[in-house]
């Protein structure tokens, strides 16, 4: 599905060994030879990654030590908290968070270069097996079906779903619901993984990710935002098209090593990891115009 979206992704040495001269010189272990060497005394890239994007890049980023013999710190956590530590911190090489927040990174002048790896799309979470048997978004204002919802002050999912009940003629039924809030989207499905409720709405990603206890059904595509009709304006993000969400690498200014996090973000857009993040359940990123 193609889309973008909405409002509302720890600090880390390497050590390298001097070899002695001469005959005495210690010879490579098993398998060294072919192996690239990192810069003398060269750091840890620093890598911030929002939990929705933890899977993909842990595979990607495992792949890039392995292949380069750099070493990589990452930091995990909700994207918004990632934003706002950089904006106060200022330290990273790379940081990996979905919309809206790459476009407030970038008014804030942080930003090297950025690249759309992937897009994550709105569905809704549901127990393996579907017992409540949800067809659909309407299915969600029966009197028979627990609800939870992420909190629109932390989490892009929590303004889209307004628009989508909206669209659904369903927003009064559900504004007399009590509906659990949760920071983040993997909070709330684990929250139908244990059955506290019975179904949520969250990126596609993240029910990939629990997909030995959670199935997605569809949003019907005649209740998502229309990009043409429910954008909105923000002074913080600037104009926000609510129809889905980019996933965006971008690479750092005050970045340490600013080459080796734009060999990162290469190995994450090439056609491997494009492979990796299809693999893990996230959307195309849209092609390039």
């Amino acid at each position: 599905m193609v889309c973008r979206l909405v409002f509302g992704a720890s600090l880390f040495l390497a050590v390298a060994m001097l070899a002695g001269c001469g005959k005495d010189a210690p010879k490579p272990g098993p398998g060294a030879e072919g192996k690239p060497k990192p810069p003398a005394a060269a750091a840890p890239l620093l890598v911030h990654v929002g939990g929705t994007m933890r899977p993909a890049m842990e595979e990607i980023c495992k792949l890039y030590e392995q292949e380069s013999g750099r070493k990589l710190e990452v930091n995990y956590g909700d994207s918004g908290e990632l934003m706002i530590k950089l904006q106060q911190m200022g330290k990273g090489d790379v940081i990996v968070v979905h919309d809206p927040f790459p476009a407030k990174l970038e008014k804030d002048g942080l930003v090297d270069r950025s690249y759309t790896v992937a897009v994550v799309t709105p569905v809704i979470a549901v127990k393996k097996g579907n017992p409540k048997k949800i067809a659909g978004i309407k299915d969600l204002a029966r009197d028979d079906v627990k609800v939870g919802l992420t909190d629109a002050k932390y989490s892009t999912t929590g303004h889209i779903v307004d628009v989508m009940f909206k669209k659904a003629g369903i927003a009064e039924a559900m504004a007399k619901k009590e509906i659990p809030r949760t920071r983040g989207g993997g909070e709330s499905a684990n929250a139908v993984k244990i059955g506290t409720v019975d179904a949520t709405i969250v990126w596609n990603a993240v029910v990939f990710a629990r997909s030995d206890a959670l199935e997605a059904i569809d949003v019907e595509p005649t209740f998502r935002p229309d990009p043409t009709v429910d954008a909105v304006t923000s002074a913080t993000y600037g104009k926000l098209d609510m129809s889905c969400s980019k996933v965006v690498l971008m690479t750092l200014k005050k970045a340490g090593d600013l080459e080796g996090a734009r060999k990162l973000a290469e190995l994450a857009t090439s056609e491997r990891g494009k492979a990796i993040w299809t693999k893990q359940g996230f959307s195309p990123a849209p092609a390039a115009k």
